[in-house]
């Protein structure tokens, strides 16, 4: 995490761009899901969180905020910068203004593979398994108050 800085953008931001790119890359490329089917139809009204290390996007979340509640969503980390602890500080920086404008929880519908992470981020499990993108899921929740 050395260098990384971490920021909120909107989608006018350079960097938007290449968030969807990372985004791309990361968690639709690999299911051979074609560029393009990672955005949102609220990608403007979503808050979207970077990491860059020398002005390269090396992680991002989305947030869809819903009221008091809302739903983090895109998680991606670059390949060469994972287990750096980017994910946990993503996550970190998000909760922490969630909490400052108010909102009472947060819900991310993860990956099989990514639930031992959001766990110890104190996320806890709700529901049966689904399938999303072709891939097995849980809805996860995490009490902000």
């Amino acid at each position: 995490m050395h260098g990384n800085e971490f920021k909120f953008i909107t989608t006018d931001d350079p960097a938007y761009e290449a968030e969807r790119t990372l985004r791309a890359k990361v968690l639709r490329e690999p299911l051979g899901l074609p560029a393009g089917c990672e955005i949102f139809p609220f990608e403007d009204e979503a808050w979207h969180l970077i990491a860059t290390n020398s002005d390269e996007v090396v992680g991002c979340l989305m947030f869809k905020p819903e009221n008091t509640t809302g739903r983090m969503l895109q998680m991606a980390i670059s390949p060469y910068h994972q287990k750096e602890g980017i994910g946990s500080k993503l996550v970190e920086l998000l909760e922490k203004r969630l909490r400052t404008e108010g909102f009472c929880d947060v819900y991310l519908h993860a990956r099989d593979y990514a639930v031992p992470f959001y766990e110890r981020l104190g996320y806890t499990i709700e529901g049966e398994p689904f399938t999303e993108v072709g891939l097995r899921h849980r809805l996860m929740r995490k009490l902000l108050t």
